[in-house]
């Protein structure tokens, strides 16, 4: 019998394999009321750690790198056994990206995050202003993961923050606590200052404990619903959140693609991890012209996909939850009842299985084509140009990624600037996640903030000022303000900030005629 919901027994949260409900593992559930000691913990340990420089701090995290690489086995097996995905997409999409994301940091977060000289601005140093920009961290920092990569995207953002100077409480999703608590098994080999880095679990009653214990800023992946109960508790204390929540991805497919090489992105872009993925293709926009034949490719490629739950020999595996499934099945039920075609699958398997889906002819007011599937289902609509595929790829509420397939790459590109997107791919989908230099993110209730890259880098940091006096001077705008102040101003406004040659000329006599020496001693 599957297990229909999160199975909580003796202070333990019980880890299930969605494909055939087997117990995966137990992990021990961290209580409410000891959430705020944890921030007292990390707080503390955050201090010391912030002094330290950013290259030594990312020299102590590489070493995970290699710890990584040792355990992978056991670790994608995990992972691949909680989430009902391919044993190869657990070492692909979470093992491999976390690996780089490591060297990145390494890498990169030295040079990026350095201090910086203030802007070289003529009226800043008219004003006398000399300085310097300095990044410092929040202090501790909440990571909430999803279940669809427990992994990754809580290594990604973990990891950034704590080469950033950061503490770190995390948090994995209550369906796959066992592919998180990797992570907190692998950052216990390195030597970082105890509780600096530590993980809690439970269900949403201790991520909103994580949200309301004090942390200093919050970066949750999920659902937009979730999001929102996310920022709704931040708010209270104005702590502020980065989210990235869902998505409705749109592929589209111009008339002078490579249409096998489209059909075959497209179908990974929108099947992977079972199409469990923020960044799927959703929606697919096709040139009517070329309608026909990619449809054929698509459904050829579709209906060789080897679906089951040998996981190490599957392309296919199985969606995670109950919830899920029900809502594929609702979304798929009601477009069919509408008059869409199936060109393949279109009924659910045995257990938690859901056949990979290929639908045409679906009405554009339907819950598939308007709401979030997070499922291996890909509908496909021709249009008659690309200002139509732009039209109807923009008309979400959501704007994580999309991505155009054409021959064309100087027309891709300024079709992309046509999309309300966080991410825009040439001729590829959904890879650019796993790239640790890109910005990621997205837009409308996509949420908002980036991580990756160095936008992500500087999610973790604060800027500060530091400024000194070029000129150890009285400033004219201190007190001892008389009747010639305010014309003294009007005229330096004017020479200043205005275009008008009158204006200047005029500023140049009023300043003159009531400037004193004096205001600067």
């Amino acid at each position: 019998m599957m297990p229909s919901k999160i199975i909580f027994a003796n202070g333990e949260l019980i880890s299930h394999n969605p494909t055939n409900g087997q117990e995966v593992g137990r992990v021990k559930v961290t209580d409410v009321e000891d959430v705020p000691l944890m921030v007292e913990r990390a707080r503390a340990a955050q201090g010391e750690w912030a002094t330290r420089a950013v290259s030594e701090r990312a020299r102590r995290l590489r070493p995970l790198a290699d710890h990584l690489y040792d355990l992978m086995e056991p670790v994608a097996d995990t992972i691949s056994r909680e989430c009902g995905k391919p044993k190869v997409e657990a070492l692909s999409s979470e093992i491999f990206p976390t690996m780089m994301h490591i060297n990145y940091l390494a890498d990169k977060a030295a040079r990026t995050l350095r201090d910086e000289p203030l802007p070289d601005y003529w009226m800043t140093w008219l004003m006398g202003k000399r300085g310097r920009i300095v990044h410092r961290p929040y202090g501790v920092v909440g990571v909430i993961a999803p279940w669809n990569y427990p992994f990754w995207l809580m290594a990604g953002p973990a990891l950034s923050a704590l080469v950033a100077g950061n503490a770190v409480i995390a948090k994995p999703s209550e369906f796959t606590p066992l592919s998180g608590d990797w992570l907190r098994q692998l950052v216990a080999k390195l030597t970082l200052p105890e509780g600096l880095f530590q993980m809690a679990h439970g269900d949403g009653r201790v991520g909103a404990a994580i949200v309301k214990a004090g942390v200093d800023k919050m970066v949750f992946t999920g659902s937009t619903a979730t999001g929102r109960r996310v920022m709704a508790d931040a708010a209270q204390s104005l702590t502020p959140v980065t989210l990235e929540l869902g998505g409705k991805d749109a592929a589209i497919v111009l008339e002078d693609a490579d249409l096998r090489h489209a059909a075959t992105g497209i179908v990974w872009g929108g099947l992977t991890c079972a199409g469990q993925v923020c960044a799927s293709v959703e929606r697919v926009y096709v040139a009517e012209s070329v309608m026909e034949p990619f449809s054929r490719l698509v459904v050829e490629q579709v209906k060789a996909l080897r679906v089951g739950e040998d996981l190490e020999r599957s392309e296919i595996g199985s969606m995670n939850n109950e919830r899920q499934m029900a809502i594929v099945q609702r979304q798929v039920a009601e477009a069919i009842a509408h008059g869409a075609k199936v060109l393949a699958g279109g009924a659910a398997g045995p257990g938690w299985f859901f056949p990979p889906t290929v639908l045409s002819d679906v009405p554009p007011d339907v819950e598939l084509m308007r709401a979030e599937t997070f499922g291996p289902v890909l509908p496909i609509q021709p249009v008659k140009d690309a200002a139509e595929a732009i039209r109807l790829a923009n008309d979400s509420v959501w704007g994580l990624t999309a991505s155009l397939w054409t021959k064309d790459v100087g027309r891709a590109r300024q079709l992309a600037m046509q999309l309300n997107t966080g991410v825009v791919s040439i001729n590829d989908h959904v890879s650019a996640a796993g790239c640790p230099d890109i910005p990621w993110g997205g837009t409308k209730e996509t949420g908002f903030g980036r991580l990756q890259g160095r936008e992500g880098l500087m999610t973790f940091v604060t800027p500060q000022a530091i400024t000194h006096e070029a000129l150890p001077l009285k400033r004219p705008w201190w007190y001892g303000y008389d009747r010639d102040s305010y014309r003294l101003f009007a005229g330096l406004m004017a020479l200043l900030t205005t275009k008008s040659l009158g204006h200047k000329l005029r500023a140049v006599a009023g300043v003159l005629r009531h400037f004193d020496l004096r205001r600067l001693l």
